[in-house]
């Protein structure tokens, strides 16, 4: 799921498409808003992983998939379960 400004969507249901969604400025420390283009398969039958966090909410994402961390941007496969992801909503 894909945290749009029109609510969380699919990425397959975004694929071709271009528009606005949620995302982590890391100068400013704070939730903001970015364009997103080019959605696209990048992968066929990959493994995916799913990430709960402390408060239940799961994550759910390929090994190669970054995620920002206090550690700064990792791949999913490299984490620690000491690593904390930062959450944006």
């Amino acid at each position: 799921m894909v945290d749009t400004v029109e609510g969380q969507i699919p990425i397959k249901e975004l694929v071709g498409k271009t528009g606005l969604l949620y995302c982590y400025d890391i100068r400013k420390k704070r939730k903001a808003i970015s364009k997103f283009s080019h959605v696209r398969m990048t992968q066929k039958q990959a493994m995916v992983y799913a990430i709960t966090l402390e408060d239940g909410t799961v994550i759910k994402a390929t090994a190669e998939h970054l995620v920002y961390t206090k550690r700064g941007w990792i791949m999913v496969k490299n984490l620690k379960e000491s690593d904390f992801i930062i959450k944006i909503g």
